[in-house]
């Protein structure tokens, strides 16, 4: 079982490597957390699930999409360390019981220039027990 959402491009307040006030990552942490739990509840709702299963384990794949080649070039461990209170609000979701399972299937970088963004893929991994 997977679901699919689109987030914005976190914004740069939300990278490991930024020099902000905490008053502004604390502010862009809450909107990314809130725009992925909606994201998620907008997807449920899309496919007619009639609750979130709350899976124990998930694999997430990120797509970003860039304005220009210079953003696509963004390390890697950066670009997952900034989706952290997407994932937070992924969990929120009850798509997943809580953001301890999830489990970085691949991140990707890409060109949009019409239409930077992320989009995530969330798939349920079954208990190999």
């Amino acid at each position: 079982v997977k679901l699919t959402i689109e987030i914005p491009l976190p914004p740069r307040a939300l990278s490991p490597n930024a020099r902000v006030h905490w008053s502004k990552k604390s502010a862009a942490a809450k909107m990314m957390r809130n725009l992925a739990t909606n994201a998620c509840l907008l997807a449920q709702n899309e496919e007619r699930w009639t609750d979130m299963p709350g899976w124990e384990t998930a694999g997430l794949s990120a797509t970003f999409y860039f304005k220009d080649r210079r953003g696509a070039s963004s390390d890697r461990d950066n670009l997952i360390s900034s989706l952290k209170s997407a994932v937070d609000g992924i969990a929120d979701s009850g798509l997943l019981a809580d953001d301890h399972g999830v489990e970085w299937q691949s991140v990707v970088r890409a060109v949009d220039k019409s239409n930077p963004r992320v989009v995530l893929e969330i798939t349920e991994i079954e208990d190999a027990h």
